[in-house]
């Protein structure tokens, strides 16, 4: 095990830098595709709110979700 004095990164911050971001998805969009709140995901993203369970499981979906909207554009554009 190593241990280290870095802080873990807040899931927000991966979600809004390596995938709302990346795609070029919105708070909102990504809200209204995942089926929760847009103060869920903005609260989550600002570090408000932590992430348990149930979070951390809509989360793997806001993720799977990113993905699967920038490979249909991929296709469409190719």
């Amino acid at each position: 095990m190593v241990l280290s004095n870095e802080t873990a990164t807040h899931p927000g911050v991966i979600l809004l830098k390596e995938f709302l971001g990346l795609f070029g998805l919105t708070q909102k969009a990504l809200a209204k595709h995942v089926g929760v709140s847009v103060q869920r995901v903005n609260e989550i993203v600002r570090g408000k709110r932590g992430v348990t369970s149930r979070p951390a499981l809509e989360q793997k979906k806001m993720i799977a979700i990113c993905f699967s909207i920038k490979y249909s554009l991929l296709r469409i554009s190719v």
